[in-house]
């Protein structure tokens, strides 16, 4: 699959490339992305490989690297079987030799088989079977997989984590200008140590900042962090957890092996349908409409998933919603494997249904762990095909969110009214109240489990037309309902934020 892609990519194409050509020659043959940025920047760089593998790493390995020593067993056993098979079919060796030597780069490692105590530092979090927060488990595509006994998803993630921070360029204090880098490390140490409250090993006190320009992101790992991701766990002390969403927003630029699958009607190849983009307030002429270094495709999945993780899941309910979404999943008695890095899922489906719309989408488990990866497009051992990104993304909206425009009509109830614009939002919308007459004023926004997340007292009001700005920055894609009492009476109203 992958010497097919890069046949589409590359054949007929002239010999003068620019720096993205190379970056992505260099993630279909299999390079780590810190090599492959490098190469694409400096070209060939002498380096500790030379003699000691440099014949199987052509040029693209980088001075520093800290990926390939572990990767060069796994090159040397290809490079020897293809030799051996070299009078045999040859494409065949090589395309499963690209394919394997990418699914190891980025996703698989052995683990310890037993438990290791870093994995559960802290007992009362809800963690599952595979030792993940439920939100973790849709943003890190480990809905539903099935629990080999010696390939957990936590501790495989968060040890696929750590190895993709050790492969990031360090940049220097001392340095004068930014790098040219999507992504890169920033670090901090200190001079002292403190010990691990798990294990007891001395750990530097300091941190390191994990920062994406182009996207404005950046997160403060405290090197405790990365011990405990090297031990296979999203915890960085015994009482708090990494903040995994924004993480893997800032390594998007370097999640990309699950993209490797064409979209219908895609022209623009950045894995976002044409007829659809204008949803998503992109644009089918430009991979990377917003200029953020992540392909229009891989930014709406990433919004997506990140809304569905917030539904509420059929089998925990008691009763079920009248008008907000929830997943169902229909587990079967089987599995399969990712095609791309080898994770095995339950082989069944997934439904996501919307009861004020009468409205629902169905697709495969493994479809999720795509999405999470940046794709709606999937392919397993079983199912192959594609999520409808439209028909998702209408799903997902409350009933009244898709008739709402910039500026909606006021609704009226009770002789007041209430309304929200623009809906959806990301991440500021405006809440516009009208009063027919004097009266305290209180502002009320709740998720979907009833819980506050936003309280404003706005104290006495005259009657007339006024309005509060919600900023949901800090909080997570999804339906949120808003409420405004009143000394005469209470009103409620949807709204959805995508991020």
């Amino acid at each position: 699959r992958y010497l097919d892609a890069y046949d589409k990519k590359f054949a007929l194409s002239p010999l003068q490339k620019d720096t993205n050509t190379i970056i992505h020659e260099g993630f279909y043959f299999g390079f780590p992305s810190c090599c492959a940025h490098h190469f694409a920047e400096f070209g060939y760089t002498d380096n500790r490989f030379i003699g000691n593998g440099q014949e199987l790493l052509f040029h693209w390995v980088c001075p520093a690297c800290r990926i390939t020593p572990s990767l060069l067993p796994y090159y040397s056993k290809i490079h020897k079987e293809c030799d051996e098979h070299s009078s045999g079919n040859q494409t065949s060796m090589l395309k499963h030799a690209a394919g394997a030597i990418v699914a190891l780069s980025l996703a698989a490692m052995p683990i310890r088989a037993e438990e290791d105590p870093h994995w559960t530092a802290n007992p009362e979090l809800p963690l599952s079977n595979q030792y993940l927060l439920k939100s973790e488990s849709y943003l890190l595509g480990c809905v539903h997989q099935y629990a080999m006994s010696d390939s957990l998803a936590g501790p495989v993630k968060a040890m696929a984590i750590k190895a993709a921070l050790d492969s990031l360029p360090q940049y220097p204090l001392t340095s004068s200008a930014w790098p040219p880098y999507p992504v890169f490390i920033e670090p901090y140490k200190m001079r002292g140590v403190i010990p691990c409250p798990v294990c007891g090993e001395m750990v530097n006190m300091g941190y390191m900042y994990v920062v994406n320009l182009r996207r404005g992101l950046q997160m403060k790992l405290p090197y405790m962090a990365l011990h405990f991701l090297e031990h296979g766990s999203f915890f960085m002390s015994d009482t708090t957890r990494i903040d995994v969403d924004t993480l893997l927003q800032i390594l998007a630029p370097v999640d990309t092996a699950h993209q490797i699958y064409p979209v219908s009607g895609d022209s623009d190849s950045d894995g976002l349908r044409d007829d659809v983009e204008a949803q998503f307030n992109m644009s089918p002429d430009s991979v990377d409409s917003d200029h953020d270094g992540v392909e229009d495709g891989q930014e709406a999945a990433e919004m997506l998933i990140r809304q569905i993780l917030t539904l509420p899941v059929a089998d925990e309910l008691i009763v079920f919603p009248p008008e907000i979404p929830y997943i169902q999943f229909f587990d079967v008695y089987g599995i399969e494997k990712c095609t791309i890095c080898g994770e095995t899922f339950n082989m069944g489906m997934a439904k996501i249904c919307n009861p004020g719309k009468s409205k629902e989408i169905e697709f495969p488990i493994i479809a999720l762990h795509y999405l999470a990866h940046g794709r709606f497009a999937y392919s397993g051992e079983v199912h192959a095909g594609e999520i409808d990104a439209a028909e998702l993304l209408d799903i997902l909206q409350p009933a009244d969110a898709s008739s709402c425009c910039d500026h909606p009509a006021v609704q009226t109830e009770n002789n007041f009214s209430l309304v929200n614009y623009p809906n959806p939002f990301n991440p500021v919308t405006t809440i516009e109240y009208t009063l027919p007459e004097r009266s305290s004023v209180r502002f009320i926004v709740y998720n979907t489990l009833g819980k506050e997340v936003f309280v404003s007292d706005e104290g006495i009001r005259l009657s007339g037309t006024y309005s509060v700005s919600f900023d949901a920055s800090y909080l997570p894609s999804g339906v949120y309902f808003y409420e405004l009492e009143t000394d005469f009476g209470m009103i409620s109203r949807k709204m959805l934020y995508i991020r």
